[in-house]
């Protein structure tokens, strides 16, 4: 979405900006070199993007947040299947031939 477009055009911004204020941080080819670099002094524009990012982060954690509850409750309104009106049939015929357990049919009974 534009949520998702947004965070990958402000982390390519930092990262030009990374470039351009510690370019000790890089090799010839442009990699990051670990260990060596500690962007410690960003610019005010940088921080800025920084800013910008965990903002987005935040709308993309709340996001899906959402999602998760509103599946979970969409998951607990399930209407009645064919099985569980079965179960519902075969309850109300157990209660009407006089079988408290709901397993028990009148054929598996013995008559004394």
């Amino acid at each position: 979405d534009n949520i998702e477009k947004r965070l990958r055009v402000l982390q390519r911004q930092l990262d030009r900006q990374h470039r351009s204020g510690s370019p000790e941080c890089f090799d010839e080819k442009g990699r990051h070199i670990e260990g060596v670099c500690y962007w410690e002094d960003h610019s005010k524009r940088a921080q800025k993007t920084q800013a910008q990012i965990a903002k987005v982060h935040r709308k993309l954690a709340a996001r899906r947040d959402s999602e998760q509850a509103r599946q979970k409750s969409s998951n607990n309104r399930r209407p009645p299947g064919k099985r569980s009106l079965a179960r519902i049939r075969k309850r109300r015929m157990t209660k009407a031939n006089g079988n408290s357990d709901s397993t028990a049919r009148p054929e598996d009974e013995v008559y004394t």
